[in-house]
């Protein structure tokens, strides 16, 4: 069983300044052609969860469509999303539907600093809402990026996510889109880090989980007395990234992590009949390959949205695309 990943476009009511994607109000949906082979992958036997992000997900139009799908069809739903819109209370009911919340500050200040006036109180207002139904604090988390407009903060977001009882994902910036400007040093970000181990030790929370590389993750069990959880989503499982052509890539670093995925999986994807997947350079959205040849960075990728007016794929995205596994 693999956990799909897929972004539904750049279309967002907020502009983040680290937003990987450069999403906002003027970006756009992914197409109904996506989301018509979205839905078929879904219901291919293969799937046992969905991750989806943006752009916002909650408003995505065809977003009904995909949950049904997937709660029809026994599919886990992660949502990644800003909460500034409160999400149906169906979904918010439901066992199969998760919900990653993003909040990178503990109050107004930091976070309004870095996502625009008014979304601390819409985001925050709505987490209550969603912590109140039965069972939510079992499928709900946060997820803070450590970035320079937040650096020091990590400390505070561990009493904040210890008060509601849910878990907290501490996570560094991807270099694409606007994240580029946003990127703590490397040193940095381990401090960050270790702040807020350090605060989850004193107040004994043992909820809090971080984007690290093992050996770093040892280093800061040893400094610390804490060893980070690993992400749920990212943990025992193959993870697949959905592209805007339609196909699958590996979340994989390098191409031979890529084929050794597909020697374990063709068969399986074959018999519950995925045909249209291919093992992208690099892997996923992180791809060390991505393009930079043109201001949509690792999102080149006009074939995900409704029209033809995006410009037309760079070659270094032809190229990252064409990589068979």
């Amino acid at each position: 069983m693999i956990t799909l990943m897929a972004d539904v476009g750049t279309r967002c009511m907020l502009s983040c300044a680290h937003c990987s994607s450069s999403s906002g109000p003027r970006g756009r949906f992914a197409s109904k052609a996506w989301t018509a082979r979205l839905l078929e992958y879904l219901g291919g036997g293969l799937v046992s969860a969905l991750q989806v992000t943006g752009g916002e997900p909650l408003i995505f139009p065809q977003m009904d469509r995909i949950v049904e799908t997937c709660l029809k069809n026994g599919v886990e739903v992660i949502v990644n999303t800003n909460l500034t819109v409160l999400p149906p209370a169906s979904w918010r009911r439901n066992s199969l539907v998760r919900f990653l919340v993003s909040l990178d500050g503990p109050d107004a200040r930091v976070h309004d600093g870095v996502r625009g006036g008014g979304s601390f109180a819409k985001t925050s207002g709505n987490l209550a809402m969603l912590l109140s139904e039965p069972g939510a604090r079992d499928r709900a988390g946060l997820n803070m990026v450590c970035m320079r407009p937040n650096q020091g903060h990590a400390r505070a977001m561990v009493d904040f996510a210890a008060r509601r009882d849910i878990p907290l994902n501490l996570g560094d910036v991807w270099e694409t889109g606007r994240g580029r400007n946003a990127k703590l040093p490397a040193g940095d970000y381990f401090d960050d880090l270790l702040s807020a181990a350090r605060r989850a030790v004193e107040i004994g929370y043992d909820k809090l989980r971080a984007d690290l590389p093992e050996a770093a993750r040892q280093m800061a069990e040893r400094l610390t007395g804490y060893r980070f959880r690993t992400y749920r989503c990212h943990a025992g499982v193959t993870r697949m990234y959905f592209g805007s052509s339609g196909g699958l890539a590996p979340c994989s670093k390098t191409p031979q992590e890529s084929r050794q995925v597909f020697a374990r999986l063709s068969d399986a994807m074959l018999s519950c009949g995925f045909r249209d997947f291919r093992a992208a350079a690099f892997g996923g959205t992180r791809r060390a390959a991505a393009c930079k040849g043109c201001e949509y960075g690792a999102y080149c990728t006009p074939c995900v949205y409704e029209d033809d007016s995006q410009p037309a794929l760079c070659e270094a995205a032809r190229q990252r695309d064409r990589v068979e596994a």
